[in-house]
């Protein structure tokens, strides 16, 4: 079994003195209150009567206890003593038992009560080991689970489905999947019949980690082996073909649920419109949507979320599903807002970003980093470099990190605003917070620079950008050059021509005409045919 090597020490049955739990045991009291109440563990079958007893006096050792009580065998076997003979007679009082804590995520005592028993030499079967690996995964231990599984051989428990289920679903929800397939494979090998628990949770493990080829394999692997496939099946299919920006075999999978008569839920609407909004889908994100209705499966915040999403670029249909969202009294939360401002800032309407920022704040919904550089960028490409400015401001005042793109967005809404020496000291700001100053930033300040003749500073810049270990571009020396170019800078603007042709960085028209003016304004009439006859070769390519 090669998954036994990402075990590492398969907590809880091989050293008790790791037993330890006390904050766990001192929740479990209350737990076990309210779930008593409940019924829950009042089991009504005959397991129940024992099985909630050893649970008291283990409660009650916890209760009697001064400090951390370790989770020792000495004290679940003095929990279990009296009641030996009774559970020889009847497993089902261990059943109740190992089910009800991994109700409560016991894993620990379940994996202790299981070794116990061992030691009492009372039978253990499939049932037990199954609702104590289940335990482990519910509690994210899959190496405890993993531990439980290869112990079964140990106890001469046959393997079974009920055994593989669990741990298969628990290395699923830690994203474990090639060792979720080894079970998977393991289970064919030793011919233990594999079934749409089986195959639903391979492909979730497989959706987890955006492994779009394996979850179809699987899907056809379910119809040559005739297993039905579920709604959850489908839904974890979807989604892993989402996470792929494989909209087109989404819609697919869904098409097929209706053919198979398999339900199509909220879930699954919901995937298939978030692998449209992913793949730029726009219109067929909202040929969903309404489908959803005609089909009477109500669209949740997360459909809606989504299809907003794919309107990035249609900032007015955007509003309509907003609008749609407060008709149908749905929850809006930072996604939805992100999604409005992220369609705000493409559609350059600066102040409705503004205005739903304002909103998220009386909603008291969480504004977040996502959501303020959607609207720096608005006010950016308006040449609103105040608001952007400001926006900075209310970041830090709301207490939100800057990020890179914070700074990026605002320095070029500067670099718009003509405000070179607040570029300058954003940029600066940037160096300071410890953020990764990018060549676009760079670029946005000497762009900044070259438009308020600021020459001296933009060659500065163009040092500093290499001693960063980034490497200047056409547009980085255009905007140098042009500098150069309005204060007759002219050996400047040719040196920084001859560095480009030195480090391979192409001219264009631009920096080529950049050049010429200012060797035009210094008379260096040489140097004005060689960059003409360059001129020429470009624009007859």
């Amino acid at each position: 079994m090669p998954w036994q090597h990402a075990m590492g020490n398969p907590v809880g049955l091989l050293s008790p003195a790791e037993q330890s739990a006390s904050a766990a045991l001192r929740a479990l009291p209350q737990r076990a209150a309210s779930s008593s109440s409940s019924g829950g563990f009042r089991q009504r079958s005959a397991g129940g009567g024992s099985g909630a007893k050893v649970l008291s006096r283990l409660l009650k050792s916890q209760g009697d206890a001064r400090g951390p009580l370790r989770l020792s065998d000495t004290l679940v076997q003095a929990a279990l003593q009296p009641f030996v003979d009774e559970w020889r007679k009847d497993p089902k009082h261990a059943t109740f038992v190992l089910s009800s804590l991994g109700k409560v995520k016991e894993w620990r005592l379940g994996v202790t009560l299981l070794r116990v028993m061992a030691c009492q030499r009372l039978q253990l079967n499939v049932i037990h080991f199954s609702a104590a690996i289940s335990a482990c995964s519910v509690s994210s231990e899959w190496q405890a689970a993993l531990g439980l599984l290869q112990e079964t051989v140990a106890a001469g428990v046959l393997a079974d489905t009920a055994l593989y289920n669990p741990a298969i679903s628990g290395l699923a929800d830690a994203g474990q999947m090639l060792l979720a397939l080894e079970l998977l494979a393991e289970m064919a090998a030793r011919k233990i019949a594999r079934n749409t628990i089986t195959f639903s949770s391979a492909i979730s493990a497989c959706e987890k980690v955006g492994e779009w080829t394996v979850a179809l394999d699987l899907m056809e692997q379910m119809t040559l082996e005739k297993v039905e496939k579920n709604v959850i099946t489908y839904s974890a299919a979807i989604s892993a073909c989402e996470k792929g920006r494989q909209w087109h075999l989404a819609i697919e999978l869904l098409r097929e649920m209706a053919v198979v008569r398999v339900e199509r839920n909220t879930v699954t609407y919901s995937a298939a419109i978030s692998a449209c909004e992913k793949s730029l889908q726009w219109e067929t994100a909202i040929s969903l949507l309404v489908e959803m209705g005609a089909a009477k499966v109500q669209p949740n915040s997360i459909s809606y979320n989504a299809a907003i999403s794919s309107c990035s670029e249609n900032w007015m249909l955007a509003l309509v599903l907003l609008d749609d969202m407060t008709a149908a009294s749905l929850r809006k939360d930072t996604v939805t807002f992100a999604a409005v401002i992220t369609a705000y800032d493409k559609g350059v309407q600066w102040e409705s970003a503004l205005s739903v920022l304002g909103e998220m704040s009386a909603a008291r919904v969480a504004r977040n980093s996502v959501t303020f550089n959607a609207a720096i960028s608005a006010c950016k490409k308006a040449e609103k470099w105040q608001s952007a400015l400001q926006l900075l401001l209310d970041m830090d005042a709301a207490g939100v990190e800057k990020t890179a793109v914070s700074y990026s967005a605002a320095i070029s809404a500067c670099e718009k605003g003509e405000q070179w020496l607040t570029a300058l000291a954003l940029l600066g700001h940037m160096k300071s917070a410890g953020l990764a100053q990018d060549l676009f930033c760079f670029n946005a300040a000497i762009s900044a620079c070259e438009k308020c003749a600021q020459w001296e500073a933009a060659l500065r810049l163009l040092s500093d950008l290499r001693a960063e270990t980034l490497r200047p571009n056409t547009i980085s020396y255009t905007a140098a050059i042009s500098a150069c170019a309005q204060h007759s800078q002219w050996p400047s603007a040719l040196a920084l021509l001859e560095d480009m042709a030195a480090t391979c960085v192409a001219a264009n028209c631009f920096s080529l005409n950049a050049g010429l003016n200012a060797c035009e304004k210094g008379q260096q009439w040489p140097s004005m045919s060689l960059l003409f006859g360059q001129i020429s070769e470009f624009a007859s390519q």
